[in-house]
C-alpha cells in the first residue's frame, strides 16, 4: 500500500512539473509572438531646420507607422528641455496606420547648435527623434 501512494505520489508530482514547464515555454512564445507582430517605425527621426534667427519658432511633425499586426498606445513624450513641446496621439494607431508626434521648439534665448531630443514612450518600446540646426542673432 506504501509503494502504490508513493507512484501516485511521484507520478502528480511529474504531471504538475510538466505543467508549469508547459506554461513556462507557451509564456516565451507569446512573448516573441508579441514583440514580432508590434513595431514602429519613423519615416524620419531627425529633421535638420538648417540657420534660424534666434526666436524664430520651428514645428515639425515625425511621421511614423505602426508596421506590426496590433494596435500601439503612445503612453507619453517628453522633451530635453522646456523649450520643446511635443505632442502625440491619444488614440491607438492601429495596424498599417500611420501618425504623429508633434515638435514645437522655440528658439528665444538660444543660440548656436541645438539639438532637442524627444523620448517617446509607446506601448512597444521608446523611441528617440532629434531636431537639429543651427541658431544665428
Amino acid at each position: 500500500m506504501k509503494k502504490f501512494i508513493f507512484y501516485i505520489f511521484i507520478s502528480l508530482f511529474c504531471l504538475e512539473y510538466s505543467q508549469a514547464q508547459t506554461k513556462k515555454v507557451a509564456s516565451k512564445a507569446a512573448s516573441k509572438t508579441r514583440s514580432a507582430s508590434t513595431a514602429l517605425v519613423f519615416e524620419k527621426p531627425i529633421y535638420n531646420y538648417g540657420t534660424v534667427k534666434q526666436g524664430d519658432v520651428i514645428k515639425y511633425d515625425f511621421t511614423f507607422k505602426n508596421v506590426g499586426k496590433k494596435p500601439i498606445d503612445v503612453k507619453n513624450a517628453t522633451a530635453t528641455c522646456g523649450c520643446t513641446v511635443p505632442s502625440y496621439p491619444f488614440i491607438p494607431v492601429m495596424p498599417n496606420e500611420t501618425a504623429t508626434i508633434g515638435v514645437t521648439f522655440d528658439t528665444k534665448h538660444k543660440m548656436g547648435p541645438q539639438k532637442p531630443v524627444v523620448t517617446v514612450i509607446t506601448s512597444v518600446g521608446t523611441y528617440k527623434v532629434t531636431l537639429e540646426g543651427f541658431v544665428t542673432e
